[in-house]
């Protein structure tokens, strides 16, 4: 019997200080009756678990935290069965560029919507939105990006959310970016802020899981396909207090730090917590446990 808590990055801010999305918090236990292993993968400010291009000036949403049954033979995170296999994921929160854009917190179930200040003024231009995802579909921005700053009409692109990534093309000078997470939020082009992805465990209401390895169609029950669940579940979104890692019992609103990924063995013996927590920028924080039976 073991505890999996998770938390995904913050987003990040870039250029006058903007306001970025926390991380969300996930938690829950599972009951093992073999060898079973499980790949995690640690949400950081990094490209890692976000996205797989480079792209140029942007305002990077949070990476997601999450724990997964297959990978391929190169640990490819983007990999699509990879990302499929997931049965816990604690999404990300937006990125915030300019001095009044807002990042989307990390969902629960769905994540918070992105505001942005289209003019640099620390003003929020209502008209432009970037939704949160939620368990079917990636967050998408207003379809018409479009307001007048003066005399002049301006208008920023706007990129959907998708399933266990971000998208970014590249050469592109984009803003405040989506959150990863199950789905991740939408990403809003120029400036801006992203909206937060959203959260998912495998037995956890309100959850939608796949229904197979073979594509993305969903099911109509919130166990994953492998038919492992959690139980006794937990889903935080960043605007609420949730536990921190920093100490076992440490609290606060949202995280605002990279992601991190817990593991506890709940027996009569023993009780052992594993902590992981990055920070360099190009190291893939992948790492792969085998657990065992624990009756």
């Amino acid at each position: 019997m073991y505890k999996f808590e998770s938390w995904g990055a913050s987003g990040t801010c870039l250029g006058n200080p903007g306001n970025q999305g926390l991380g969300g918090y996930t938690s829950g236990i599972i009951y093992l009756r073999s060898v079973t292993p499980f790949y995690l993968f640690v949400g950081a400010h990094t490209d890692f678990n976000y996205k797989t291009n480079v792209g140029t000036y942007y305002a990077r949403g949070g990476a997601s935290s999450d724990i997964r049954l297959t990978v391929n033979s190169n640990f490819d995170w983007f990999d699509p069965e990879s990302l499929r296999s997931r049965i816990m994921v604690s999404a990300g929160g937006g990125g915030a560029e300019w001095m009044g854009s807002i990042g989307g917190n990390a969902g629960d179930l769905e994540g918070s919507d992105g505001k942005t200040d289209c003019r640099n003024n620390g003003v929020i231009c209502n008209e432009i939105v970037s939704k949160g995802a939620n368990q079917l579909r990636g967050g998408n921005a207003t379809s018409l990006n479009m307001f007048y700053d003066g005399t002049i009409v301006r208008q920023y692109d706007s990129y959907e959310g998708k399933f266990g990534r971000i998208v970014h093309p590249d050469g592109v000078n984009i803003g405040g970016m989506g959150g990863n997470g199950y789905y991740s939020g939408a990403t809003l082009g120029y400036t801006g802020g992203g909206g937060g992805g959203s959260s998912f465990i495998s037995g956890h209401e309100g959850c939608i899981a796949l229904k197979s390895s073979l594509n993305e169609n969903p099911s109509n029950s919130s166990i994953h396909y492998s038919e492992l669940y959690f139980t006794q579940t937990q889903m935080i979104p960043g605007n609420e207090t949730m536990p921190l890692y920093s100490s076992s019992n440490a609290k606060g609103k949202g995280n605002k730090n990279e992601g991190c990924i817990r593991i506890t063995i709940l027996t009569k013996d023993c009780s052992y917590y594993y902590n992981s927590y990055f920070q360099m920028s190009y190291f893939f924080p992948t790492l792969i446990f085998l657990l065992f039976d624990s009756k």
